[in-house]
């Protein structure tokens, strides 16, 4: 599964995820059912191109690039 730059927390199969940095509690309630459910402050996720693509408001960015494609030097055929 591609790996995506925690941006804005987001909760997650029954997890937090938060963005790296500072102090983070180990547990946090759930938005969903209001019980406990443990925080994840390193900073990343594992999401499917499906669950990522319903985050439309900046909450994560992908960092390995898209399957197919390369990080560096690209190749892009021109139309001509």
């Amino acid at each position: 599964m591609p790996k995506f730059k925690v941006l804005r927390p987001i909760e997650h199969s029954l997890c937090l995820y938060l963005p790296a940095g500072g102090a983070a509690p180990e547990k946090s309630k759930s938005a969903a059912h209001g019980g406990d459910i443990p925080v994840n402050a390193s900073g990343t996720i594992e999401l499917t191109d499906e669950a990522a693509a319903v985050l439309t408001r900046g909450q994560v960015e992908r960092i390995e690039p898209p399957a197919g494609e390369q990080a560096k030097g690209r190749n892009i055929k021109s139309k001509g």
